[in-house]
């Protein structure tokens, strides 16, 4: 291969690795003490936009909630972040968030995986989960769209 050909290839490799987007983010969801107990959990968040840096665990999710079953809301003083919170039962094992871009702007998809206790007399209540995003640039929280789903 001519040197020429060479360094193209290079340079290509490098504008592509340079573009490519989004990344994969792990945390572990705090425990929800009271009556009914729920232990710990492992969250892992899929990012096809490219914009998020960093995932963390909101500690007490159940003070930021309005009453809704999710919703994305901006954090003061941070123009950067966004948390989220979503309303989960109390018998899933893990967590998996999923951002990604859509035709008006962006989606929050929040599945759960539930355990064998999902399906055999697991008590029916909800309990708050939420996570805080910071991302590469501003992003309005009323742009995004949030789902939950139990799988």
């Amino acid at each position: 291969m001519s040197r020429g050909r060479l360094l193209a290839v290079a340079v290509l490799a490098f504008v592509l690795t340079g573009c490519a987007a989004g990344g994969r983010f792990l945390a572990t969801l705090p425990e929800v003490p009271g009556d009914y107990a729920v232990d710990a959990q492992p969250v892992e968040l899929i990012d096809l936009t490219g914009l998020v840096t960093a995932l963390q665990p909101i500690p007490d999710p159940l003070l930021l909630s309005d009453g809704g079953f999710s919703q994305a809301s901006a954090v003061s003083g941070d123009p950067l972040a966004i948390q989220f919170v979503w309303g989960a039962g109390m018998c899933e094992d893990r967590t998996r968030l999923t951002f990604e871009e859509v035709e008006t702007g962006y989606s929050m998809r929040v599945e759960h995986d539930n355990s064998v206790g999902a399906m055999i007399g697991c008590p029916a209540a909800i309990v708050y989960r939420g996570v805080t995003l910071r991302f590469r640039e501003a992003v309005a929280p009323q742009s995004i769209r949030m789902s939950v789903n139990n799988n």
